[in-house]
């Protein structure tokens, strides 16, 4: 993949402190799409979960690796659902 340098896809093996409590959950969502040009596809998207907030962005790639990267730095650095829209434009503009 030619991005790859830019926003490297295999991360280090992580152990996750599953105890920890987390203030932002962020997750993959997959999803079967249709377009009347491509017909039946799937793609990938985040969801963001707090005590007394969700928000999920749909159709933000069809590479599950991708979103798979994003949520786990999501999680990791507990970003603040406020730049989270932000946030997944700015990476996916390193993927051009």
């Amino acid at each position: 993949m030619a991005y790859a340098s830019k926003f490297p896809l295999n991360a280090e093996a992580v152990e996750v402190d599953h105890n920890k409590q987390s203030l932002w959950n962020y997750c993959e969502v997959s999803e079967i799409c249709s377009s009347k040009d491509l017909g039946e596809y799937r793609t990938y998207g985040i969801s963001v979960n707090g005590l007394y907030f969700s928000e999920t962005l749909h159709d933000v790639s069809l590479h599950k690796a991708v979103i798979a990267r994003m949520t786990y730095l999501f999680n990791k650095h507990q970003l603040s659902p406020i730049h989270f829209k932000d946030a997944v434009e700015d990476m996916l503009g390193f993927l051009e």
